[in-house]
């Protein structure tokens, strides 16, 4: 087994570890002992999984899977803790922030949920180095790879929309530089997105699709102070 297949078992058991620990009462039982049976959970888990694949022809059984599996939600069980504060944290801070309770933070986080969705669609998600060296290799061999007009269209327009989005979640917490920010803002989750292509599967987007982007970023951003001029300085 290699070490790309241990890893991605290990991750994949890893947020069943996490959540499964915070889902047990704490009260009727000790820290060591929830650890103990989300493990035991998830080695059972595990050992499904495996027992199924010895009825289908191209996967292929193996102890270690489970091992993995198991390591990964004990992992995962020991980190929940540290995982609940974060959130709590942030979840404090955005109340704090008046996140929380904005009207836009809807529209916002669907926005950026499905640009997230179209852009790693179909999940094909791998930690093999083998496979993401083709695809970073695809990319090198054609860094500027463009698609059809209605595709690099609808990434500006995609950017344009989530921009302007940001920009009015921005000013409604009081950011100065509100367009300004949101166009960083959307032209960094953009990176990130094509970046996240190389182990999300499909082909990875070449320049030309981040061009489109980022002009796509810089006409939210255009967008937003042009509304913004037009509220202070009404047509006579």
């Amino acid at each position: 087994m290699s070490f790309a297949d241990v890893l991605q078992n290990i991750l994949l058991y890893l947020p069943f570890g996490c959540f499964g620990m915070l889902a047990l009462d704490n009260r009727r039982h000790s820290f060591r002992w929830r650890a103990i049976e989300v493990a035991a959970f998830a080695c059972g888990l595990s050992l499904i999984a495996e027992t199924a694949q010895l009825f289908i022809v191209n996967r292929t059984a193996s102890v270690s899977d489970v091992l993995a599996g198991t390591f990964g939600a004990a992992l995962g069980a020991v980190l929940a803790p540290a995982v609940a504060r974060f959130a709590d944290g942030g979840c404090e801070r955005a109340r704090r922030l008046g996140i929380a309770g904005s009207a836009l933070a809807v529209p916002l986080v669907t926005t950026l949920a499905a640009l997230a969705i179209v852009a790693w669609w179909p999940f094909d998600i791998t930690l093999d180095p083998a496979t993401v060296s083709r695809r970073v290799n695809t990319f090198r061999e054609e860094p500027w790879r463009s698609g059809d007009a209605i595709e690099l269209a609808s990434q500006a327009l995609r950017y344009a929309l989530a921009t302007l989005l940001i920009a009015i979640s921005l000013e409604r917490l009081h950011v100065r530089t509100a367009a300004v920010a949101a166009m960083l803002g959307g032209l960094v989750f953009a990176i990130v997105l094509d970046a996240g292509q190389l182990i999300m599967g499909g082909t990875p987007a070449g320049g030309a699709y981040l061009q489109y982007q980022a002009g796509g970023c810089l006409v939210g951003g255009a967008l937003f102070v042009l509304s913004r001029d037009a509220e202070r300085h009404p047509a006579a």
